[in-house]
């Protein structure tokens, strides 16, 4: 059984337990440099920005074998 996402105060959310340990973080740039430049904390393992898996409502749906 899964419960449904909640958006926390902080802007992290919050899923079902199949996601249990899942950070999803954002990170916004003004400039293209700035972009590019980024070097993402060693605790990072995966860019997930185009992988439909991830995005809220689906996320919800998925089970911790599909990730």
């Amino acid at each position: 059984m899964t419960s449904p996402a909640h958006r926390s105060r902080d802007g992290y959310d919050s899923g079902p337990s199949a996601a249990q340990g899942l950070v999803l973080a954002k990170a916004e740039f003004s400039t293209d440099e700035e972009a590019q430049s980024f070097v993402p904390p060693a605790e990072c393992v995966a860019e997930v920005t185009d992988d439909a898996r991830f995005t809220g409502g689906r996320l919800v749906q998925t089970s911790r074998h599909e990730l």
